[in-house]
């Protein structure tokens, strides 16, 4: 009989991660424990992401490439915490800055663009990269007020919205991208609640400063 391998989604200290297990049917069950693979939870934010964000002095979102996503995470969310002048001065060998990394299980870009076929919308969607560093524009105002809102427990995704401005941008050759964040806080009843967060917007050119670049 064939031998397969199968996943299953186990979580230590590190968080989630897969452990392989060989099974020997192909209905997808393994017969050590009956399961079969599934997706792996999405990662919640705990209490320490949530203060690290609130302290950082710059956010970073990004999202990978479908070929560069590792570990199950389609993106992530940056906070950059810079070292006082007094510690830098004090110790010529620290680090200018810090990064805290939160993996973000859930980072989807959704395809506008009024002249694009379906197909070239499939291949943008799989081959672009985000990032928005902020803070710009006041967003930091923006994200101070949604770190507070947020609870260990909170689900965060992110949505980039590529080519979402109007026929007359476009005409002249530019680019609209947003980006959003969701929050999704699950209730002990089952029930969740989402809240959906304007982040950032970026007009300009179709070249390394875009918010999601193609290249």
């Amino acid at each position: 009989m064939e031998v397969l391998t199968i996943h299953h989604w186990q979580q230590d200290s590190e968080g989630w991660y897969h452990r392989p297990c060989d099974m020997y049917s192909i209905d997808g069950a393994c017969p050590g424990c009956g399961s079969k693979p599934s997706p792996a939870p999405e990662r919640a934010l705990t209490s320490m992401d949530i203060k690290a964000l609130k302290m950082a002095n710059n956010i970073c979102f990004d999202h990978d490439r479908l070929s560069e996503r590792k570990n199950g995470f389609d993106g992530s969310i940056r906070a950059l915490k810079r070292r006082s002048l007094k510690e830098r001065e004090d110790n010529p060998y620290i680090d200018e800055s810090v990064t805290y990394s939160i993996p973000v299980s859930m980072s989807t870009v959704k395809v506008y663009g009024h002249t694009l076929s379906s197909e070239e919308k499939n291949h943008i969607r799989d081959g672009v990269h985000g990032y928005v560093f902020t803070p710009s524009n006041g967003i930091e105002d923006i994200l101070s007020t949604v770190w507070t809102i947020a609870k260990p427990g909170d689900v965060p995704r992110l949505l980039w919205c590529y080519d979402a401005g109007n026929q007359i941008v476009e005409k002249v050759n530019l680019h609209t991208d947003h980006l959003y964040l969701e929050l999704e806080r699950r209730g002990k009843n089952g029930k969740s609640r989402k809240f959906k967060f304007f982040i950032d917007a970026s007009t300009c050119s179709d070249n390394s400063a875009r918010m999601l670049r193609r290249y």
